[in-house]
């Protein structure tokens, strides 16, 4: 962890030092303590940046709803957000809607995509379903921990305390 850095290049510097530690054999061992789950297979992707981990928990577990969330946002979605989910990755919220039926997060989502595409009747549709649903999880708290195990996993610190004490 870095001690007192004097400027943004500093951090920068660290910072890429640092992602030495992202080896393809840290990912694979803290994928191996935590048998491949759809939390470690997320996290891997996310933390050591291969997108091979997410493929892996769509093929593996395409009925996690936390798999169909990452694989909606995370899977080659257009970083344009005025472009509504192309057919592909709408799946994935149609997957998503399924694997955690009381859950208005994914309607709320189609509604989003539906108004972008001009279809408001089905983004209306969308709505309404959401107004009937129990929960709105995003499962941020089960993606933040899985993530911090896998940056320890990968030799680092507490991936809070890092933040923290590097700005």
């Amino acid at each position: 962890q870095p001690a007192a850095l004097a400027s943004i290049e500093d951090l920068q510097a660290h910072l890429e030092s640092e992602r030495q530690k992202l080896t393809p054999e840290r990912a694979e061992a803290y994928l191996h303590d935590n048998h491949r789950n759809p939390a470690s297979l997320l996290a891997a992707s996310r933390v050591f940046g291969d997108k091979a981990y997410l493929r892996e928990a769509m093929a593996k577990y395409p009925n996690d709803p936390r798999v169909a969330f990452d694989a909606y946002f995370l899977s080659g979605r257009p970083r344009d957000p005025t472009n509504p989910a192309p057919p592909e990755i709408r799946h994935w919220l149609e997957q998503f809607k399924q694997s955690d039926p009381d859950n208005a997060l994914p309607y709320y989502l189609a509604a989003r995509d539906d108004f972008k595409a001009g279809r408001a009747d089905l983004a209306l549709q969308e709505l309404q379903a959401a107004s009937g649903k129990t929960t709105f999880n995003s499962y941020l708290l089960d993606s933040l921990q899985s993530t911090e195990e896998a940056y320890r996993a990968a030799g680092y610190g507490s991936l809070f305390a890092y933040c923290v004490e590097a700005l």
